[in-house]
């Protein structure tokens, strides 16, 4: 049931219309006609485009990996070889390969050298912890910190350091990471905050903020929110969090049936962020517009503390706006019901 839950939890579970419905009568190596269609546009600027477009007629994960290994080898301008490695690991850290999608988000890295974007570092730095690699990851994260970070990526990258100094056994700067990013005092990040903090800390202090995450989680539960530790890496979930993390299973036991559900389930909306300021809320509708998403909003309380939800519809192809949502920067979560 742990299992189940924390898959739904970082919403890794479904890959709506690329992967959910393999045909296994159909596993033909060879390629479609569309390759050599591609192929010849391998030159082209746009042809990282041309190939994410043609994605989704895969059926299978293998398939769409070997086809998207073709399409890469066939780049010819570096940019667009670095943003199909990027599509690559996206996929497979969809498919929970996280091993896989780091080596791939790396390699797409490399390719861009020192201009590689923020999104980029954080998302492989990210990708390496999941997969247990928290000195690749801290590398990466010291390098993300020394450049210029919005103050949602700074705390994105403070946390992510602390999970990482947690896994290395530094106890204490994991700490000090934690109560940075409680500082920021940033509404989507806090519950994630507060529970790197219960994870690091001892005795009395580690009491004290696991009192107070559950206390966060009691609040989101009112407002019909769950309670969604953001950035907590999976391998953490295991090693450190699975006892901090409050779920409705404690007091209801309806976890696993509406893992269940998720499982089977393509989503409605993608949550990207919950705010307790109205002029926050609107500055990230505004980064999803410019991105060429339909934000919405809605407020869950008109009492102190507010709590603004923005999100997105899913769309009839959920996998895709996912894929879409992540390449632009933005982290998601799926909601099968409006929020």
């Amino acid at each position: 049931m742990l299992r189940s839950s924390l898959l739904a939890l970082f919403g890794f579970i479904f890959l709506g219309g690329l992967f959910c419905q393999a045909n296994t009568a159909n596993t033909a190596k060879a390629a479609p006609p569309a390759w050599q269609y591609l192929l010849a546009k391998a030159g082209q600027a746009d042809f990282a485009d041309l190939v994410v477009s043609d994605l989704e007629q895969y059926r299978s994960l293998d398939n769409a990996l070997e086809y998207l290994d073709a399409m890469i080898s066939a780049a010819v301008l570096p940019s667009v070889r670095t943003a199909l490695l990027r599509q690559k690991g996206l996929l497979l850290e969809l498919s929970g390969n996280y091993a896989a999608a780091a080596g791939s988000l790396q390699s797409a890295l490399d390719h861009s050298g020192v201009n590689a974007d923020s999104t980029l570092l954080l998302s492989t730095a990210t990708t390496w912890l999941n997969s247990g690699e928290p000195d690749k990851a801290m590398a990466l994260l010291a390098r993300a910190l020394r450049g210029r970070l919005s103050a949602e990526e700074l705390a994105r990258a403070e946390l992510a350091a602390g999970w990482a100094s947690l896994t290395l056994g530094q106890d204490i700067a994991a700490l000090l990471s934690a109560t940075r990013v409680i500082a920021m005092n940033q509404t989507f990040i806090m519950p994630a905050a507060f529970l790197l903090a219960a994870s690091a800390a001892t005795g009395t202090e580690k009491q004290q903020y696991a009192d107070k995450l559950q206390q966060l989680q009691e609040t989101a539960s009112s407002q019909d929110l769950g309670f969604q530790p953001y950035m907590m890496p999976a391998w953490a979930q295991l090693q450190f969090g699975a006892s901090l993390i409050p779920s409705e299973a404690a007091s209801t036991g309806s976890v696993s049936a509406a893992s269940e559900t998720s499982a089977v389930e393509a989503p409605l909306f993608y949550q990207t962020g919950a705010f307790g300021n109205a002029e926050y809320a609107e500055a990230a509708m505004a980064r999803l517009r410019a991105a060429g998403f339909q934000p919405q909003r809605v407020q869950r309380s008109t009492t102190e503390p507010v709590l603004i939800v923005v999100y997105v519809p899913a769309g009839n192809n959920p996998a895709r706006t996912l894929i879409a949502l992540k390449d632009a920067g933005f982290e998601a979560w799926p909601l099968y019901a409006a929020p």
